[in-house]
């Protein structure tokens, strides 16, 4: 498997060694691992030169900073532009990951996914990041064609038949159903796992975050009906309430607004079946926070 790396970062000096070490001593290293540092101010880049030596195989781009942070659209833009420099420095690699910089996993998760997806027309594939509250382990599930943002590997060919990825927010969907509409399989494994050190949206506020997944969901095209239970689902997730009045708020300015969906018709249509034909079994499965604390409870 012939596979290179970009893990956009800022700031991340309490994780980024943990994010690198994790990926360059993979059972199935990486042949290169491009860091572009989004104007970090910390001791990011230092920490990043320092592990240069240990490991040839690792790249620090510095990219100058406008001081701006958008959820999903900015960081897809520094993994764009990444990809684009590897394209020119390693142009026979068959996959490229897009790493978040607050990860750590287990050495053999690439082998493990290699040997899972061997023979199969896969075009995304990621295992299932969880988050540690008060001690106990918090997974993010998905359906299983949702490949989660925070690693996903995708498959060079793929990459290039959908178009690439929409720097727009709700990307991390988008792709899937692109990658789908094109022939090409999505694959999340609920039992591949990394802890994230951050939750979901961390990086902003939490009114930021919620308003922009908000918006998000518009741009995605979801059905109103599917987009009010997943309101519902998400009364019960921290802060209660709060999270989902602004996760309504960004939808509904969305809906005023009017900007431009970022799937076609027929995508949206795609989207829809998915979504409706996976609820039942993520209920049935257990696969929400929600469902997860509350079982826990008891």
């Amino acid at each position: 498997m012939k596979y290179v790396v970009v893990i956009p970062a800022k700031n991340e000096q309490g994780s980024i060694r943990d994010a690198i070490e994790s990926i360059v001593r993979q059972t199935i290293p990486p042949q290169c691992v491009l860091v572009m540092d989004d104007g970090s101010t910390d001791d990011t880049p230092n920490i990043i030169k320092s592990m240069q030596t240990q490991y040839p195989m690792l790249r620090h781009h510095a990219v100058p900073s406008d001081n701006s942070y958008s959820l999903g659209g900015h960081v897809v833009r520094l993994f764009n532009r990444g990809k684009r420099i590897l394209d020119e420095q390693h142009p026979d690699y068959d996959w490229i990951i897009k790493l978040d910089a607050d990860l750590c996993f287990d050495a053999n998760v690439i082998e493990s996914i290699a040997a899972r997806i061997q023979g199969q027309r896969v075009g995304i594939v990621s295992g299932t990041p969880y988050y540690l509250e008060n001690g106990r382990k918090i997974y993010e599930r998905s359906p299983a064609w949702h490949t989660h943002g925070q690693f996903k590997i995708y498959n060079r060919q793929c990459y290039e038949e959908m178009g690439g990825i929409p720097e727009s927010l709700g990307w991390d969907t988008a792709d899937n159903i692109k990658a789908i509409s094109s022939g090409w399989l999505t694959c999340a494994y609920p039992d591949i796992n990394y802890l994230m050190y951050r939750k979901v949206g961390g990086k902003s506020s939490l009114k930021k975050g919620r308003i922009n997944h908000g918006i998000g969901c518009y741009l995605l095209g979801y059905d109103p009906l599917y987009f009010m239970i997943k309101t519902l689902h998400d009364l019960f997730k921290p802060p209660a309430v709060f999270g989902a009045y602004y996760l309504i708020k960004g939808y509904l300015k969305a809906n005023i607004e009017r900007p431009q969906r970022i799937l076609s018709s027929t995508q949206r249509k795609t989207l829809k079946h998915l979504l409706w034909s996976s609820l039942a079994t993520r209920i049935r499965k257990m696969e929400f926070v929600m469902l997860q604390k509350l079982l826990r409870k008891q």
